[in-house]
């Protein structure tokens, strides 16, 4: 089953595609453009791209903390979900908290990106960046690879 992981956001949003607990591909996009309509079609045509690329089945969606959702982020949250149902794709949503609680002992973002390389060693590159830098430009990324692997399917 094909899983599009989105760690949803109007600066910075992460992706993964895992088929089959196979990741296809994970990436960080930024868009630091002012906020308009236009910034919030231009990051929907993005995850649109992945749905079409990969035939994506399920799309699963991780929210920043209800505090941060201001009306841009609600705004692009409607705009997923509207590509998402004119695709055909089936629309989950997870928060950080959802993530912790699915994975034993998961206190923080470490926590979270720890789990994501054991299950993914291929993005251990990514994580070593992380730890390197002080901003957090990938923790999108290990959000959405786990959103997708924990909750895009039954097993």
């Amino acid at each position: 089953m094909l899983i599009l992981g989105i760690s949803l956001g109007t600066t910075t949003a992460g992706i993964a595609v895992v088929n089959n607990k196979e990741l296809l591909q994970s990436q960080t996009h930024s868009f630091r453009e002012v906020w308009s309509e236009h910034k919030a079609d231009k990051i929907v045509k993005k995850f649109h791209y992945y749905i079409q690329q990969y035939r994506v089945e399920i799309v699963v969606i991780k929210l920043p903390p209800k505090s941060h959702r201001s009306p841009p982020v609600l705004l692009l949250l409607e705009k997923v979900v509207d590509l998402c149902t004119y695709k055909g794709c089936m629309v989950q949503t997870c928060t950080k908290q959802d993530i912790k609680r699915r994975i034993p002992g998961a206190k923080n973002n470490d926590d979270i990106m720890l789990f994501a390389i054991t299950q993914y060693p291929i993005i251990t590159p990514e994580y070593t960046q992380a730890l390197a830098g002080k901003n957090q430009y990938h923790k999108k990324l290990f959000e959405a690879v786990v959103a997708a692997h924990l909750f895009g399917s039954k097993d």
